[in-house]
């Protein structure tokens, strides 16, 4: 009886406001749903603290690399390069992320011009370093590999505003899934002569312009990703080519789908619906009848998806002295290169507009200062 008592309760809620009904389930018992956000905002923090330790003591080395003009090399050797980069995967084991705070190692790609000066550079943990020039030689034997000074931490103590410099930045975020591939290099290849047009030619000409005021940085942080990242795609094939895909919830997935149950639950008791038999009916797969586009779409799908994945971040600074800062003709220029591997059916970058030097409504200079200090200290760290 008092279970019948409790379901006429909340119906009697619900039927006042959606507000009530909340409230008469948090105060009945609902409050235990609350439980795995509180805990997983401790488990946060805690990691958070735990990760900050374990990151103090780390060091890190910035790797020169300079590669003869001469040297003839296809960019199927700088697939190889990432291939071995993958090499600093560890997974840690749960006692050490949670107790020791340890975490995946990170390596910054970058490209940068200081005036017209450009270099390529590393940024890598300095026990991997044996690992990166080793995959550098690996590929390009040529090569000259140097420390250096970390260029980005002579900003360390400049704050925005300033008097003398003014910056411009973003993070970039993909156009669509991440199961999408971007334009890869055989597509940059000339269908009659089999020649390649290298896309990063644009950026370093845009590079090596710049007057001895200007410096722009171009960065991409990686992280090497489990083998098993590209699992969740499988569902997104068997979507496109019209296959049956049951998808496997974690356990947090199946955790905040309680209260969901648990309201539909209390729906079905209070007003059952007819019984319909089942049918077991599967969908057919429609690949053989798929038009060439949407087949070359699934085809790069389970191409990328097959390949070693890293967890990525790519980041644009532009920086100079006020009297030459040119944030029109350098960011419209920066955005134009970037967008030659962007394709309209599958994948590409744009801006984060979280992550941007540009902001709207109110209080903006204060929020944009905000924002540009931050996305300095985001490059320093190469998190």
């Amino acid at each position: 009886m008092s279970f019948v008592l409790d379901i006429q309760g909340a119906l009697d809620a619900a039927s006042v406001s959606p507000t009530f009904f909340i409230w008469w389930v948090l105060v009945h018992g609902g409050w235990v749903f609350l439980l795995p956000w509180v805990g997983w905002l401790v488990s946060v923090m805690w990691l958070e603290w735990r990760r900050s330790i374990w990151d103090s003591k780390r060091r890190f080395v910035l790797l020169a690399i300079d590669v003869p003009r001469n040297t003839e090399q296809t960019p199927r050797a700088v697939e190889q390069m990432f291939a071995h980069f993958s090499g600093m995967h560890n997974d840690p084991k749960k006692e050490d992320k949670w107790i020791a705070g340890e975490m995946e190692e990170t390596i910054g790609l970058e490209i940068i011009s200081l005036g017209g000066y450009v270099q390529f550079l590393i940024h890598v943990p300095a026990n991997f370093r044996d690992l990166v020039e080793a995959a550098v030689y690996a590929q390009y034997p040529e090569a000259e590999i140097t420390e250096v000074e970390d260029y980005a931490m002579r900003w360390r103590g400049v704050k925005f505003p300033n008097d003398s410099y003014d910056i411009w930045g973003a993070e970039l975020k993909l156009t669509n899934l991440q199961y999408y591939p971007i334009k890869v290099y055989h597509e940059f290849e000339d269908s009659v002569s089999g020649e390649f047009k290298d896309p990063m030619a644009s950026i370093l000409e845009i590079f090596a312009k710049l007057n001895p005021d200007e410096q722009c940085w171009f960065q991409v942080a990686i992280t090497p990703a489990n083998n098993d990242w590209g699992k969740p795609g499988e569902a997104l094939v068997a979507k496109l080519i019209g296959a049956k895909h049951k998808a496997t919830l974690r356990w947090w997935e199946k955790i905040l789908a309680v209260p969901g149950q648990f309201i539909s639950l209390l729906a079905t008791t209070a007003a059952p619906t007819p019984t319909r038999p089942e049918t077991n009916l599967i969908p057919v797969s429609q690949m053989l009848h798929l038009p060439p586009g949407k087949r070359s779409i699934v085809e790069a799908i389970e191409r990328k998806t097959g390949k070693i994945g890293f967890h990525t971040r790519v980041r644009l600074i532009y920086l100079a002295r006020k009297h030459a800062f040119n944030k029109p003709a350098r960011s419209g220029a920066l955005f134009g290169a970037i967008k030659q591997f962007n394709t309209l059916e599958m994948n590409g970058f744009k801006p984060n507009k979280k992550k941007m030097t540009k902001v709207y409504g109110l209080f903006k200079k204060a929020r944009l200062n905000v924002r540009k200090n931050k996305l300095m200290r985001w490059y320093r760290m190469r998190g």
